[in-house]
């Protein structure tokens, strides 16, 4: 009986050794898991952020680009300064019209 009792508390020891080496092994590839993780979310968050700005910038040209549509599409208008029409109708204009 005295021989079983001392050779379990080494076959103890030794299992607890073998377990806490298995469990860091498991912790080991666990951070390095983490690690390739957190690189993948810095590498998309870089990439999103790069889209937001391609996005602002593809915005403001289509904002530029409407602008200039509209503008090309109006009718132009006539400013009267400079111009005289044939027949004056108001007092000012047969006036500059005379002088």
């Amino acid at each position: 009986m005295k021989k079983l009792t001392v050779t379990t508390p080494w076959a103890v020891a030794a299992l607890l050794a073998f377990s806490a080496g298995c469990s860091q092994n498991r912790e080991n590839e666990l951070n390095a898991e983490l690690a390739s993780t957190q690189a993948a979310l810095s590498k998309a968050q870089a990439e999103l952020a790069d889209a937001r700005k391609a996005r602002k910038k593809a915005e403001g040209q289509l904002n530029q680009a409407k602008a200039q549509a509209e503008t090309a599409t109006q009718p132009k208008a006539e400013s009267d300064s400079g111009k005289t029409s044939a027949k004056p109708s108001s007092k000012k204009e047969r006036f500059s019209y005379a002088v």
